[in-house]
């Protein structure tokens, strides 16, 4: 990618369980990018991946998820490429949100921008404090073959999980999320040299 202008992509992050949603901006360019790492709860500026040999920065902003914003929060949509429509897997009420909410928004505003459906918290899906809370209520964590129906159902790109607090997945969700946006550009770069 040596000698192309940065690409500039949008990813948004729609999260109920914590009412927090960000726009996560993608460059594209040749050489090495450092920087920190992203979590589900918390930001910092930049993170670092490399993919068809070429350094993806991602930039993230916090625009707010609070319902009271639900008019002003597609604003930000615009010339997005991908989102992430993530529930915790130990919340299972959250999944109704995935479903009522979040889904059809996004179907609504931008119904041609694909997006991964991220199961968040699995390092509590064998917690025993949380096993418990959830018995109590007669229900149980959301399996991975679950959120796989779930992400099936919705005509999710794919269903992956992730835990912020071990950061196990983490990378692998934004990797794949450069991927589906990255994938039709290498493509049509690879037919163009092949032709």
């Amino acid at each position: 990618m040596r000698g192309h202008k940065p690409i500039k992509s949008n990813f948004i992050v729609l999260t109920p369980f914590c009412l927090f949603m960000s726009v996560v901006r993608l460059d594209i360019s040749a050489g090495r990018v450092y920087g920190s790492f992203l979590t589900w709860e918390a930001f910092f500026s930049l993170c670092l991946f490399t993919l068809f040999s070429a350094a993806q920065t991602l930039f993230v902003s916090p625009p707010t998820g609070h319902d009271h914003y639900d008019r002003l929060r597609p604003l930000s949509y615009p010339d997005t490429d991908i989102f992430f429509v993530c529930f915790s897997v130990v919340s299972p009420s959250t999944v109704y949100s995935i479903r009522e909410k979040w889904v059809p928004e996004i179907l609504f505003h931008c119904p041609r921008v694909p997006f991964l459906l991220v199961g968040t918290q699995v390092d509590l899906r064998d917690d025993s404090v949380t096993l418990e809370k959830l018995a109590k209520n007669k229900q149980r964590p959301v399996t991975f073959e679950s959120g796989e129906t779930l992400a099936h159902e919705l005509k999710a790109v794919k269903y992956m999980e992730c835990s912020a607090l071990t950061q196990k997945g983490v990378q692998n969700v934004f990797e794949e999320a450069i991927r589906v946006v990255l994938e039709p550009l290498h493509n049509k770069s690879s037919r163009c040299v092949l032709l």
